[in-house]
């Protein structure tokens, strides 16, 4: 199991020559043809611009010259009433992959200082997604009407003069992902003798429980389970925005998890789609979302990836899943009935 976490970086080393890892800023594309645009990048629930959230590199996790440069792209919406649990509508996940040789970068390794780059593609000034319409007196482009509106208060200012004028804060701040092996843990009690208190407090409540009662109380028991293993398996790296590990186990944090038939097979090539990396909740402690003054902002548990077990080639870029896994209101404190009436 490998974990990723978050820290600073100078922009210049986030370019797509780079082949960064990276959370939030403007996407670092990788193939340069058939960008994901339009309704691929609308948020299906309110049909809102969909916002990059990260990209992890995985050149290395295929043995296939077709994948020499692969990555993985992550957009959310960033209205938290998208994003209900199971098969997400509010994240949308894209894969793109290219041979050593290519027509967009050199076959050597990058160097590690920057490296000046022109994107062959016109991009949006407010999100850096394909851009197919353009400002009337200049050329800045735009991805949708609504981030030419949202533009427009800044750019009016340069507007004629060739410049997109001052950047709006749509997009999250830039971080760099860096990837580390999971440290081994210190031996630990088992599963068994973990639980053994907090069973034993929760057996005490039940002396005068009704049959309906027992059967809230063992439903509970089952989802703190699931809540206490999560806290526990983090407990020694706190602070770990990633957990990535090519067909294993996600690491689950509530008790939706999708059942056997739940993850639909690639619609490219009809293999399985196996479990690459999971987006933990302590990212959204990076994406500065008081900033927004929006009172629905994005929120998730656990969001796990899943991909297509061969990594298919598909020219441009191939959607993937992601399935949500939220935390159990239970584990919160929070009544269960109340935040469903909400």
């Amino acid at each position: 199991m490998e974990l990723g976490f978050v820290d600073d970086c100078d922009p210049a080393l986030l370019t797509a020559p780079h082949f960064p890892s990276k959370v939030g800023g403007m996407p670092a594309w990788l193939d340069w043809h058939g960008l994901p645009a339009g309704d691929r990048l609308h948020c299906p629930t309110c049909s809102a611009p969909m916002c990059f959230l990260l990209q992890l590199y995985t050149g290395e996790a295929y043995d296939d010259p077709a994948s020499f440069h692969r990555a993985v792209f992550v957009f959310a919406c960033k209205k938290g009433k998208c994003h209900a649990a199971g098969t997400s509508h509010g994240i949308r996940v894209f894969r793109s992959q290219l041979p050593r040789e290519n027509e967009f970068y050199s076959p050597d390794p990058p160097p590690e200082s920057a490296i000046v780059f022109t994107p062959p593609a016109d991009l949006c000034a407010v999100c850096g997604c394909s851009a197919p319409s353009k400002c009337a007196r200049c050329p800045v482009h735009y991805c949708s009407r609504d981030h030419q509106s949202l533009h427009w208060p800044k750019h009016k200012v340069a507007c004629g003069s060739g410049s997109a004028g001052e950047l709006v804060p749509f997009v999250f701040p830039e971080l760099e992902l860096i990837i580390d092996e999971e440290p081994v843990a210190p031996s630990q009690r088992t599963e068994e003798e973990r639980l053994k208190d907090f069973e034993e407090t929760v057996t005490k409540l039940q002396v005068d429980a009704s049959h309906e009662d027992l059967d809230e109380i063992e439903s509970s028991q089952q989802n703190d389970k699931i809540f206490l293993r999560f806290r526990e398996r983090i407990a020694p790296e706190p602070s770990q925005v990633l957990r990535c590990q090519k067909n294993g186990a996600p690491l689950w944090i509530g008790s939706h998890v999708p059942g056997p038939d739940a993850i639909p097979m690639c619609p490219y090539c009809g293999a399985a789609r196996i479990f690459e990396f999971q987006i933990m909740p302590q990212l959204l402690s990076h994406l500065n979302l008081s900033e927004d003054g929006a009172s629905d902002t994005l929120d998730f548990g656990v969001v796990a990836i899943y991909t297509c077990q061969r990594s298919c080639h598909v020219p441009g870029y191939a959607e993937e899943l992601a399935w949500h896994n939220p935390v159990d209101p239970e584990s919160l404190g929070t009544d269960k009935g109340d935040d469903e009436d909400d």
